[in-house]
């Protein structure tokens, strides 16, 4: 909105200021002809032509430049078109010979993957020392695990930088973690972020999630209304359910990758759930997921219990 209230600020203050110099134009106009005036002996008439022109030529002057000097994207599109468009055959070659190697090679991490399932949960009354520590040891079990898993699957061996000490102490004490921890405590995890290919270089990332509760225990997660009947596919029910357990999860800021690892640990098994919904169609049953206790993105999944009520 505010991107387009300024736009329109400025196509109202481009009109204005050249019907102000049109005005201009046509008052000198108007003058010169009334009174006859002469420039460089030209006849009036043809004076008044070229007070007329200069004055459009000046309105399309003061715009170009205006817009020049306001955007850089104007001023190029001026005067290094050719080399825009240079740019963007480049861009469009390097992402064709991109899609051609994702195609051809085998991805053994892609963008956004979890390098293993450990995590690390940093308390918020840790001290910059014990962070630290909590930062060095996780990433030096990440870097052995990954090495022991990808290694084999065709990524070379990570080895770590010399300064990764420093790096690691930075991190602990940076701003960034210190605001978050003043709120929340946070989950450390080892993340991909990038497609890494069969021969690439294994690699990974530390990313900070502010574990905050994301269902309290007992509360009602997500709930199916069925109709009884014979023909229902159970399977079908509890995987729709559990589906919308992990929509649910991701709208709370739970990472999709624990918000997919729904558990049900208590309610009735599919057997009796077939039996319970199997009726003539007079029944209507709701099938409800809960918070079986408090969950955090920590918990690493979203265990619940199912209840079902006919009403």
């Amino acid at each position: 909105m505010g991107d387009f209230l300024r736009g329109m600020l400025w196509i109202i203050g481009i009109i204005l200021l050249c019907g102000g110099i049109a005005y201009i134009g046509d008052r000198v106009g108007h003058q010169v002809g009334r009174k006859r005036l002469s420039l460089f002996g030209i006849r009036p008439r043809y004076t008044s032509t070229i007070v007329a022109v200069g004055t459009g030529m000046l309105i399309a002057l003061v715009v170009v430049s205006g817009a020049i000097i306001a955007s850089n994207s104007v001023k190029n599109a001026f005067f290094h078109i050719n080399a825009l468009n240079t740019r963007v055959l480049q861009l469009e070659a390097q992402a064709n010979e991109m899609q051609k190697h994702v195609r051809n090679q085998q991805v053994v991490l892609g963008v956004g993957d979890l390098v293993t399932p450990e995590i690390a949960l940093l308390r918020q009354n840790a001290s910059p020392e014990d962070r630290y520590r909590t930062l060095r040891d996780f990433a030096n079990r990440v870097s052995a695990d990954a090495n022991a898993i990808y290694v084999q699957r065709g990524l070379r061996r990570l080895v770590p930088p010399a300064d990764a000490d420093k790096k690691m102490r930075d991190l602990a004490n940076s701003v960034d973690l210190t605001a978050e921890l003043a709120q929340y405590p946070v989950l450390v995890i080892a993340q991909s972020d990038q497609n890494q290919f069969v021969n690439d270089t294994l690699q990974f990332n530390l990313h900070f999630i502010p574990d905050r509760l994301t269902f309290a225990a007992g509360s009602p997660i997500a709930s199916l209304v069925i109709t009884a009947g014979p023909l229902l596919n159970i399977g079908f029910i509890i995987r729709t359910l559990e589906e919308n357990v992990t929509s649910a999860a991701i709208s709370n800021s739970m990472p999709a990758y624990f918000a997919q690892n729904v558990q049900i640990v208590s309610g009735p098994t599919p057997a009796e759930l077939q039996t319970t919904l199997h009726g003539s169609g007079r029944y209507r049953y709701r099938i409800t997921a809960s918070a079986v206790d408090n969950v955090y993105p920590h918990t690493g999944g979203v265990p619940v219990a199912i209840s079902v009520a006919k009403f």
